[in-house]
């Protein structure tokens, strides 16, 4: 029985994996302009700073969307996943 959670729960990553795979959710990198704020306080330092860390924010939403969409369709796949796997085990439907 061990044996076959332990099959079952790799078949189940692998299947998975894939799935979620498609999505290239890579976090954006930190504006370097905070810190340069400290020693210039430029007026155009502060603009191109300020630019600089409102395109930050946009790419973190598109980011934080990416990993949403990557989340949903993980459980949507795992709940596929589950599903044929009950229906095996009621010997439904030949295991479609």
């Amino acid at each position: 029985m061990k044996k076959f959670v332990a099959l079952l729960l790799f078949t189940v990553l692998v299947l998975v994996r894939p799935a979620v795979a498609q999505y290239d959710c890579s976090p954006p990198s930190e504006p370097s302009c905070i810190s340069d704020l400290s020693f210039n306080r430029d007026d155009c330092v502060f603009e191109s700073c300020r630019s600089d860390v409102e395109s930050y924010r946009r790419r973190m939403v598109d980011y934080l969307s990416c990993l949403e969409r990557e989340h949903s369709e993980g459980l949507e796949n795992l709940k596929h996943i589950v599903d044929r796997f009950n229906a095996c085990a009621r010997n439904q439907y030949a295991c479609y």
